[in-house]
């Protein structure tokens, strides 16, 4: 038996009249039919009663609601898939399940559209789409009259939530398609006529929706990262969104010297906004629909007293940090504990970690995301090795850039999941680079060169600098402009020495230059450098891509994984500014290989970098991990 039929009835005749009808009209009936009614009053019994030969099983008794006549169904259902017509709703014509049948072909679950009858009896189509995003499923869930569900996802997954008396059907669908990800697939037909006078579309049934909704699903997730940075901003502003309950705790005082000076002024616990932390604000993150908040002990000062205050508590108890944070998840109990980069957040949840389970052997579900240098440099110095195993032995879930470091998290004994590999800056928004694009001319007819000022202990702007100088005789007529560091003291000068010796403009952008305007900038480049001796994907070099500006990117990072090397970009050592001369001077004399890469870079941005995309997959990956905290 390959398909099994279910309708559910309370007190409805004429509907149930219609669903019946429709069912046992069709010209394939090789499945099985199984009615409940709960005890109708009025007839349905007696009409189900008259034409009972017809059905493969069917009962009249009371029950607790339309979820538990579900699941007896389910529980007497033998076919492969099982499909829910509710009384009401009723097949779209004769042949309907003669033509679907062969397309049941082993996918979870397999969902049409539907023909919609609203409440002044007029009908119009409804499409889904072929592709379903976490988003829009939490939004409009799936057709359920017009799903075909594999009858064991129940085994796997359990039946449906009889506690829920409108959602236990979309409860099931989040489950299947986000939590175990089982494959599904879109037929594009008008399957079943589906009328809206149900209780899911009543307006009065809102408030009950939403409430079991946050019931189901509303995390706690304690984030762990450099609150002054723009990449965790822009990923916590992926997490405005309803039932999310947010900590941020500042991973400052981190020994790796890729963390910048931290905002340390202190935001009290409970208080309304993270607007207090600059990088944040800038992104816009805000106590929206979630309730988002800055952790700190203390309110300390900012000023040189803070600073003083800071260091003395951290002379007379060097482990107050590990103590704080422990305190903080003990009183919080965070369903996940989300560590942003790895030598300062990474390695303090690790020491939080071996505390709290040394005293109560229990630990939050851990999800680590690997930020640019943290594993590829780090990971070969000595004294970073064992703490990074550490980590890897020893998080749950494992997040990064690039598919290079997915495999050097194996290679330190990382055994967990590993979630989608995106950028961890949280993507571009698409309205705000067509806004931008608008402005823009053909690659080939642009005069600027963009060079991202990095210099240290992994950028290399001055090795792009000497570059630049050596290809001074065809740069005469281009402005060269220096984004990113630019004000420090060896860029300054480099770049004032380099205008003197060429006569080429060199401008360089205030340190507190705001994104949109870098990201303009890069609109008006021909050539965009980043160099650096290690990087994942670099924000920079995905922003040159959406402005249509042609990357000539360091291969210590993973930028093999977005350009394709002599065609879409260029790949060149950081420290060699011979062969970055060449690779500068073959950009600017090949106008076709500058106009056709913006092309194909642009739209790779699009289908790969997308803001909403990936927010999507970030709201997917913590309600996996939520859902698996509480098997």
């Amino acid at each position: 038996m390959k398909l099994s039929i279910i309708t559910v009835n309370l007190n409805n005749f004429d509907g149930l009249k219609k669903t019946v009808e429709s069912v046992l009209a069709q010209t394939w009936r090789e499945f099985e039919y199984i009615v409940i009614d709960g005890a109708s009053t009025d007839g349905s019994a007696e009409y189900l009663s008259s034409v009972s030969k017809d059905f493969t099983w069917w009962v009249s008794e009371k029950d607790r609601g339309i979820y538990q006549a579900m699941n007896k169904g389910i529980e007497k259902a033998t076919g492969e898939y099982l499909l829910f017509l509710n009384s009401g709703d009723f097949l779209a014509n004769e042949n309907i399940l003669e033509e679907i049948k062969p397309e049941l072909t082993g996918e979870g679950i397999i969902y049409g559209d539907l023909t919609l009858v609203k409440n002044d009896g007029s009908t119009e189509p409804k499409i889904y789409p072929d592709q379903l995003t976490y988003s829009y499923v939490w939004e409009q869930s799936l057709p359920h009259p017009a799903a075909f569900i594999r009858r064991d996802l129940f085994d796997r997954l359990g039946q449906y939530n009889e506690k829920a008396k409108i959602t236990a059907d979309w409860q099931f669908f989040m489950l299947a398609l986000f939590s175990i990800g089982t494959d599904y697939k879109h037929i594009n037909r008008q399957i079943t006529v589906f009328n809206l006078n149900g209780i899911c579309n009543d307006p009065r049934n809102l408030k009950q929706i939403t409430k079991e909704k946050q019931q189901f699903y509303s995390p706690k997730i304690l984030i762990v990262a450099m609150a002054d940075s723009i990449h965790t901003a822009r990923w916590v502003s992926q997490l405005q969104v309803a039932g999310y309950e947010l900590q941020v705790y500042k991973s400052f005082g981190s020994i790796s010297p890729t963390s910048p000076s931290l905002f340390e002024g202190g935001v009290g616990v409970g208080t309304s906004s993270v607007s207090h932390e600059p990088a944040l604000a800038k992104a816009g993150v805000t106590r929206h629909a979630s309730r988002i908040l800055l952790y700190s002990s203390k309110e300390l000062p900012t000023n040189r007293m803070g600073r003083y205050i800071r260091s003395f508590r951290k002379l007379i108890d060097p482990n107050y940090r590990i103590n704080e944070l422990a305190s903080l998840i003990r009183r919080f109990k965070p369903d996940i504990i989300h560590s942003m980069e790895t030598q300062g957040a990474g390695y303090l949840v690790e020491e939080v970690r071996s505390l709290i389970v040394k005293k109560s052997g229990r630990f939050p579900k851990w999800w680590h995301s690997n930020w640019g240098s943290d594993i590829y440099l780090f990971g070969r110095l000595a004294e970073h090795k064992e703490r990074i195993r550490e980590v890897m032995e020893h998080c749950d879930y494992y997040s990064c850039e690039g598919l290079r470091d997915v495999e050097l998290a194996n290679q330190f004994g990382f055994r967990g999941v590993v979630l989608p590999v995106y950028p961890s800056g949280g993507g571009l928004k698409a309205e705000l680079l067509e806004r931008l694009r608008k402005d823009t001319t053909v690659t080939s007819q642009r005069k600027v060169v963009m060079l991202k000022g990095y210099q240290g202990w992994a950028g290399r702007a001055l090795v792009g600098i000497r570059a630049l100088e050596r290809c001074a005789d065809v740069l005469q007529d281009y402005a060269i402009v220096i984004y990113c560091n630019s004000q420090g003291p060896d860029i300054k000068i480099a770049a004032e020495l380099l205008s003197q010796s060429t006569g080429i403009e060199v401008k360089r952008l205030p340190a507190n230059t705001p994104n949109e305007e870098i990201l303009a900038w890069h609109g008006k480049a021909r050539i965009s450098i980043g160099l650096s001796i290690s990087d994942a994907i670099s924000t920079s070099l995905l922003e040159a891509m959406a402005m249509g500006s042609f990357p000539i990117q360091s291969n210590t990072s993973c930028g093999e994984e977005w350009i394709i090397d002599g065609e879409t970009g260029l790949l060149v050592p950081p420290e060699d500014p011979e062969i970055i001369e060449q690779a500068i001077r073959k950009v600017l004399k090949n106008d076709e290989l500058v106009d056709v890469a913006a092309i194909k870079n642009i739209n790779k941005i699009r289908n790969d970098a997308d803001f909403d995309v990936l927010k999507d997959l970030t709201l997917q990956s913590y309600f996996k991990i939520e859902k698996e905290s509480k098997e």
